[in-house]
Protein backbone atom coordinates (compact mmCIF):
# COMPACT_ATOMS: atom_id res chain seq x y z
CA UNK A 1 0.00 0.00 0.00
CA UNK A 2 1.22 3.49 -0.88
CA UNK A 3 0.16 5.23 2.61
CA UNK A 4 2.02 8.84 2.23
CA UNK A 5 -0.01 9.80 -1.08
CA UNK A 6 -0.72 13.61 -1.03
CA UNK A 7 -1.10 14.15 -5.20
CA UNK A 8 -3.01 12.47 -8.08
CA UNK A 9 -1.98 13.86 -11.42
CA UNK A 10 -3.38 12.86 -14.74
CA UNK A 11 -1.45 13.94 -17.02
CA UNK A 12 -1.78 15.09 -20.53
CA UNK A 13 1.61 13.81 -22.17
CA UNK A 14 4.48 11.56 -21.61
CA UNK A 15 6.73 14.74 -21.78
CA UNK A 16 4.64 16.47 -18.91
CA UNK A 17 4.86 12.62 -16.56
CA UNK A 18 8.60 12.97 -17.55
CA UNK A 19 9.10 16.52 -16.19
CA UNK A 20 6.92 15.77 -12.59
CA UNK A 21 9.10 12.27 -12.23
CA UNK A 22 12.12 14.58 -12.20
CA UNK A 23 11.21 17.25 -10.14
CA UNK A 24 9.71 15.11 -8.01
CA UNK A 25 13.33 13.12 -7.57
CA UNK A 26 11.71 9.48 -6.79
CA UNK A 27 8.82 10.49 -4.82
CA UNK A 28 6.26 10.55 -7.73
CA UNK A 29 5.39 6.88 -9.35
CA UNK A 30 3.61 6.13 -12.87
CA UNK A 31 0.39 4.54 -12.77
CA UNK A 32 -0.96 2.79 -15.81
CA UNK A 33 -3.03 -0.18 -15.15
CA UNK A 34 -1.97 0.21 -11.58
CA UNK A 35 -2.22 -3.87 -10.51
CA UNK A 36 1.22 -3.81 -9.85
CA UNK A 37 1.91 0.02 -8.32
CA UNK A 38 -1.19 -1.16 -5.21
CA UNK A 39 1.50 -3.90 -4.36
CA UNK A 40 4.42 -1.07 -3.65
CA UNK A 41 5.24 -0.19 -0.19
CA UNK A 42 7.61 2.74 -1.20
CA UNK A 43 7.11 4.98 1.65
CA UNK A 44 8.78 7.57 -0.49
CA UNK A 45 6.27 8.01 -2.95
CA UNK A 46 3.65 10.58 -2.74
CA UNK A 47 2.68 11.49 -6.02
CA UNK A 48 1.16 9.25 -8.61
CA UNK A 49 1.17 10.00 -12.21
CA UNK A 50 -1.38 8.75 -14.31
CA UNK A 51 -0.74 7.90 -17.89
CA UNK A 52 -3.49 5.48 -18.11
CA UNK A 53 -5.72 8.04 -20.65
CA UNK A 54 -3.00 9.04 -22.87
CA UNK A 55 -4.15 8.61 -26.44
CA UNK A 56 -0.71 8.80 -27.73
CA UNK A 57 -0.26 5.58 -30.63
CA UNK A 58 2.27 4.34 -29.53
CA UNK A 59 1.50 3.32 -26.36
CA UNK A 60 -1.70 1.28 -26.75
CA UNK A 61 -0.68 -0.10 -30.43
CA UNK A 62 0.57 -3.56 -31.67
CA UNK A 63 2.27 -2.41 -34.80
CA UNK A 64 3.63 -5.43 -36.62
CA UNK A 65 6.73 -3.77 -38.86
CA UNK A 66 8.67 -6.41 -41.18
CA UNK A 67 11.37 -7.43 -38.91
CA UNK A 68 9.98 -6.93 -36.07
CA UNK A 69 6.93 -6.30 -33.56
CA UNK A 70 6.27 -3.18 -31.28
CA UNK A 71 4.05 -3.71 -28.38
CA UNK A 72 3.11 -0.32 -26.77
CA UNK A 73 3.20 -0.47 -22.77
CA UNK A 74 -0.36 0.49 -22.34
CA UNK A 75 -1.25 -2.43 -24.20
CA UNK A 76 -3.25 -4.96 -21.46
CA UNK A 77 -3.07 -8.46 -21.08
CA UNK A 78 -6.15 -8.97 -22.86
CA UNK A 79 -5.49 -7.01 -25.87
CA UNK A 80 -2.26 -8.98 -26.17
CA UNK A 81 -4.06 -12.04 -25.75
CA UNK A 82 -6.28 -11.80 -28.25
CA UNK A 83 -3.66 -10.24 -30.89
CA UNK A 84 -4.18 -12.69 -34.45
CA UNK A 85 -0.74 -11.02 -35.50
CA UNK A 86 1.01 -12.33 -32.44
CA UNK A 87 -0.39 -15.70 -32.39
CA UNK A 88 0.19 -16.09 -36.51
CA UNK A 89 4.21 -15.20 -35.73
CA UNK A 90 4.57 -16.95 -32.33
CA UNK A 91 1.74 -19.55 -31.95
CA UNK A 92 0.39 -19.60 -28.53
CA UNK A 93 3.55 -18.35 -26.56
CA UNK A 94 2.03 -15.35 -25.47
CA UNK A 95 -1.39 -16.53 -25.44
CA UNK A 96 -0.29 -19.38 -23.22
CA UNK A 97 1.35 -16.67 -20.28
CA UNK A 98 -1.57 -14.26 -21.09
CA UNK A 99 -4.34 -16.53 -20.53
CA UNK A 100 -2.59 -17.85 -17.03
CA UNK A 101 -1.60 -14.48 -15.43
CA UNK A 102 -4.68 -13.48 -14.17
CA UNK A 103 -8.47 -13.59 -14.41
CA UNK A 104 -10.38 -11.73 -17.04
CA UNK A 105 -10.71 -8.46 -15.20
CA UNK A 106 -7.45 -8.03 -14.06
CA UNK A 107 -6.62 -8.85 -17.57
CA UNK A 108 -7.77 -5.92 -18.78
CA UNK A 109 -6.08 -3.60 -16.01
CA UNK A 110 -2.50 -5.74 -16.16
CA UNK A 111 -0.42 -3.77 -18.85
CA UNK A 112 2.68 -4.93 -20.39
CA UNK A 113 4.93 -1.83 -19.44
CA UNK A 114 3.72 -2.48 -15.90
CA UNK A 115 4.17 -6.13 -16.15
CA UNK A 116 8.10 -5.86 -17.44
CA UNK A 117 8.48 -2.44 -14.75
CA UNK A 118 7.74 -4.20 -11.83
CA UNK A 119 9.12 -7.62 -12.09
CA UNK A 120 7.84 -9.61 -8.94
CA UNK A 121 8.07 -13.28 -9.09
CA UNK A 122 4.24 -13.91 -10.64
CA UNK A 123 5.27 -11.71 -13.98
CA UNK A 124 5.38 -13.99 -17.16
CA UNK A 125 6.18 -11.42 -19.57
CA UNK A 126 9.86 -10.91 -18.59
CA UNK A 127 10.21 -14.61 -18.58
CA UNK A 128 8.97 -14.40 -21.98
CA UNK A 129 11.22 -11.56 -23.32
CA UNK A 130 14.41 -13.52 -21.73
CA UNK A 131 14.20 -15.97 -24.59
CA UNK A 132 13.73 -13.60 -27.49
CA UNK A 133 15.69 -10.71 -29.12
CA UNK A 134 14.37 -7.69 -28.87
CA UNK A 135 14.36 -4.09 -27.06
CA UNK A 136 12.56 -2.46 -23.83
CA UNK A 137 12.07 1.66 -25.34
CA UNK A 138 12.26 4.39 -23.13
CA UNK A 139 10.65 7.96 -23.65
CA UNK A 140 14.11 9.30 -24.36
CA UNK A 141 14.58 7.14 -27.45
CA UNK A 142 16.98 4.87 -25.41
CA UNK A 143 16.38 1.20 -26.43
CA UNK A 144 17.78 -1.56 -23.98
CA UNK A 145 18.49 -5.27 -25.10
CA UNK A 146 16.50 -8.04 -23.37
CA UNK A 147 19.34 -9.42 -21.59
CA UNK A 148 20.42 -6.48 -19.98
CA UNK A 149 16.62 -4.63 -19.20
CA UNK A 150 16.40 -7.92 -16.91
CA UNK A 151 20.44 -8.76 -16.08
CA UNK A 152 19.11 -6.91 -12.59
CA UNK A 153 16.11 -5.22 -11.78
CA UNK A 154 14.74 -2.76 -14.30
CA UNK A 155 13.70 -0.07 -11.18
CA UNK A 156 17.41 -0.11 -10.23
CA UNK A 157 19.20 1.03 -12.90
CA UNK A 158 16.11 2.62 -14.65
CA UNK A 159 16.62 6.97 -14.16
CA UNK A 160 13.87 8.50 -11.65
CA UNK A 161 12.37 9.62 -15.18
CA UNK A 162 12.55 6.87 -17.42
CA UNK A 163 9.61 6.07 -18.49
CA UNK A 164 9.25 2.43 -20.92
CA UNK A 165 7.00 3.21 -23.78
CA UNK A 166 7.05 -0.55 -25.18
CA UNK A 167 9.20 -2.83 -27.16
CA UNK A 168 10.47 -3.83 -29.66
CA UNK A 169 10.73 -8.31 -30.57
CA UNK A 170 12.25 -9.60 -33.36
CA UNK A 171 10.49 -11.73 -35.55
CA UNK A 172 11.96 -15.58 -35.37
CA UNK A 173 12.86 -17.62 -38.08
CA UNK A 174 10.09 -19.82 -38.85
CA UNK A 175 11.85 -22.89 -37.97
CA UNK A 176 11.75 -22.12 -34.35
CA UNK A 177 9.08 -23.55 -31.66
CA UNK A 178 8.10 -21.36 -28.48
CA UNK A 179 7.12 -22.82 -25.35
CA UNK A 180 5.40 -21.30 -22.32
CA UNK A 181 4.42 -23.50 -19.19
CA UNK A 182 3.22 -22.96 -15.82
CA UNK A 183 2.59 -25.03 -12.65
CA UNK A 184 0.39 -23.54 -9.92
CA UNK A 185 -2.25 -24.82 -7.49
CA UNK A 186 -4.72 -23.25 -9.40
CA UNK A 187 -5.36 -21.60 -12.45
CA UNK A 188 -5.03 -18.26 -12.01
CA UNK A 189 -2.96 -18.35 -8.43
CA UNK A 190 0.59 -17.56 -8.69
CA UNK A 191 3.02 -19.76 -10.29
CA UNK A 192 5.28 -22.37 -8.13
CA UNK A 193 7.17 -22.63 -11.11
CA UNK A 194 7.20 -20.60 -14.91
CA UNK A 195 9.52 -21.66 -17.86
CA UNK A 196 9.41 -20.20 -21.51
CA UNK A 197 11.36 -22.04 -24.20
CA UNK A 198 12.60 -21.00 -27.68
CA UNK A 199 14.14 -24.24 -29.70
CA UNK A 200 15.75 -24.74 -33.00
CA UNK A 201 16.61 -27.82 -34.69
CA UNK A 202 19.01 -28.34 -37.31
CA UNK A 203 18.55 -30.15 -40.68
CA UNK A 204 19.17 -33.41 -39.19
CA UNK A 205 16.62 -33.06 -36.65
CA UNK A 206 19.70 -31.91 -33.76
CA UNK A 207 19.49 -29.02 -31.32
CA UNK A 208 20.83 -26.21 -32.45
CA UNK A 209 20.14 -23.25 -30.40
CA UNK A 210 17.99 -23.42 -27.30
CA UNK A 211 17.09 -20.96 -24.69
CA UNK A 212 15.49 -21.22 -21.54
CA UNK A 213 14.31 -19.09 -18.89
CA UNK A 214 12.15 -19.41 -15.52
CA UNK A 215 9.95 -17.62 -13.87
CA UNK A 216 8.38 -17.73 -9.89
CA UNK A 217 11.90 -18.90 -8.38
CA UNK A 218 12.85 -15.28 -7.55
CA UNK A 219 11.66 -11.74 -8.89
CA UNK A 220 13.80 -11.73 -11.98
CA UNK A 221 14.16 -14.46 -14.22
CA UNK A 222 16.71 -17.33 -14.76
CA UNK A 223 18.44 -17.06 -17.89
CA UNK A 224 19.35 -20.53 -18.30
CA UNK A 225 20.92 -20.46 -21.87
CA UNK A 226 23.53 -17.43 -20.49
CA UNK A 227 24.53 -20.12 -17.86
CA UNK A 228 28.13 -21.38 -18.42
CA UNK A 229 28.55 -24.77 -19.94
CA UNK A 230 24.81 -24.82 -20.91
CA UNK A 231 25.51 -25.15 -24.23
CA UNK A 232 27.52 -28.52 -23.78
CA UNK A 233 24.10 -29.77 -23.02
CA UNK A 234 22.11 -29.39 -25.61
CA UNK A 235 24.46 -28.41 -29.09
CA UNK A 236 24.02 -30.82 -31.96
CA UNK A 237 22.31 -33.45 -29.54
CA UNK A 238 19.61 -35.59 -30.58
CA UNK A 239 16.41 -35.15 -28.95
CA UNK A 240 15.90 -38.43 -26.51
CA UNK A 241 14.58 -39.04 -23.28
CA UNK A 242 18.81 -38.98 -22.15
CA UNK A 243 19.53 -35.50 -23.21
CA UNK A 244 16.28 -34.23 -21.96
CA UNK A 245 17.08 -35.65 -18.57
CA UNK A 246 20.84 -33.99 -19.22
CA UNK A 247 18.97 -30.74 -19.55
CA UNK A 248 16.94 -31.07 -16.47
CA UNK A 249 19.73 -31.66 -14.47
CA UNK A 250 21.90 -29.11 -15.62
CA UNK A 251 19.18 -26.59 -14.71
CA UNK A 252 18.20 -28.51 -11.15
CA UNK A 253 22.23 -27.73 -10.51
CA UNK A 254 22.27 -24.55 -11.31
CA UNK A 255 18.90 -22.38 -9.71
CA UNK A 256 18.56 -21.44 -6.10
CA UNK A 257 14.77 -20.50 -5.76
CA UNK A 258 14.03 -18.38 -2.76
CA UNK A 259 11.81 -19.05 -0.11
CA UNK A 260 8.06 -19.76 -0.60
CA UNK A 261 5.83 -20.34 2.21
CA UNK A 262 3.72 -22.87 -0.05
CA UNK A 263 6.29 -25.18 -1.09
CA UNK A 264 9.58 -26.46 -0.57
CA UNK A 265 12.32 -25.22 -2.89
CA UNK A 266 13.16 -28.54 -3.80
CA UNK A 267 9.44 -29.18 -4.63
CA UNK A 268 9.75 -25.65 -6.92
CA UNK A 269 13.09 -27.48 -9.19
CA UNK A 270 11.37 -30.59 -9.54
CA UNK A 271 8.38 -28.84 -10.91
CA UNK A 272 10.54 -26.69 -12.76
CA UNK A 273 12.16 -29.94 -14.49
CA UNK A 274 8.93 -31.41 -15.38
CA UNK A 275 7.71 -27.97 -16.84
CA UNK A 276 10.76 -28.87 -19.20
CA UNK A 277 10.42 -32.36 -19.92
CA UNK A 278 6.41 -31.18 -21.11
CA UNK A 279 8.04 -28.84 -23.70
CA UNK A 280 9.83 -31.51 -25.18
CA UNK A 281 7.21 -34.55 -25.15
Amino acid sequence: MLKNLQEFIKVKSLDEAQNILKNKAGAAAILAGGTSLMKSGDKRINTIVDISSLEEKSLKDIIIKDSYIYIGALCTINKIMRSKEISDIFGDFFYSACLTLAAEPLRNLITFGGNIVQVYQWSHFPVLLCVLNGRAILHSGEKIEFKDFFSKHPKTFLKKDDIVVGAEIDKPENSRRFFFKRTSFTAFDYSIASLAMNIKFNTVGNISDLKISTGALRPLPYIIHDFKGFQDYYMDKALNMDSIQNICLFVEKNIKPNKDFRVSNEYKVKCLAGLIKNCFI
